[in-house]
């Protein structure tokens, strides 16, 4: 899956406006004001930023004067915005598709940009990928689904309206498919509004988050 930055350039709640990042390339500094609050943030500092390392699922990443650098390119925007750490913000999202006949897969409905997604969210320290896919399904729809079969179908970048020049979403996706699943869906979780099965004929036509049409079409071309 080839990833550009498209989403990333668009709006999202409590974000300045991102600076064109056409020449001569002037981006808005960010840092949000939850990450002040946050036991697990980096640290602010550029001097401490500049002794850290950074791991990414797309290889190597450039460093600039310390600060790490978007690997698929420009954003508008300097700083983590949201996101807690520089660099790789890594998090796990799992597509569950059921049915013999027409594919229907879950989703649900963000309560940040009111788009669909697939369950996900970022990793916690010390989970596997696949733990967090399974921890963050139950939370957001409290469906409780062993996972240890799953396939994974995706690693890497994310083109997600909260990454910056030197902070970014990477993610990894597993897929599991159930021919004869109803479960009982309640969703509670804080981010997101609602939840539900759709064809995925239907799921495509949805407006979606970040790069989580891009995950529905892998599994629609297979």
């Amino acid at each position: 899956m080839k990833v550009h930055n498209k989403k990333c350039l668009e709006d999202y709640p409590d974000y300045p406006k991102r600076a064109s990042i056409e020449d001569p390339y002037a981006p808005v500094y960010f840092n949000h004001k939850d990450n002040d609050t946050r036991s697990y943030a980096d640290p602010e500092d550029a001097e401490a930023v500049k002794k850290m390392t950074f791991k990414s699922h797309t290889g190597d990443i450039n460093v600039v004067d310390g600060y790490p650098q978007n690997p698929v390119g420009r954003t508008g925007m300097t700083g983590r915005g949201i996101l807690a750490k520089w660099g790789a913000n890594f998090s796990a999202d799992v597509i569950i598709t059921r049915g013999s006949g027409d594919l229907e897969v879950l989703l649900v409905k963000r309560k940040d940009t009111l788009e669909f997604a697939v369950p996900g969210g970022m990793i916690d320290t010390g989970e596997t990928s696949l733990q967090t896919a399974q921890r963050e399904l139950k939370e957001e729809t409290s469906i409780e689904l062993d996972l240890s079969a799953a396939k994974k179908v995706y690693e890497g970048y994310v083109d997600d309206p909260r990454n910056t020049d030197n902070a970014w979403i990477e993610t990894s996706v597993y897929h599991v498919h159930v021919e004869n699943f109803d479960p009982q869906i309640t969703v509670q979780h804080s981010e997101v509004i609602e939840g539900g099965f759709f064809s995925l004929k239907e799921a495509l036509q949805q407006k979606m988050f970040a790069s989580h049409r891009a995950f529905l079409e892998m599994i629609s071309a297979n």
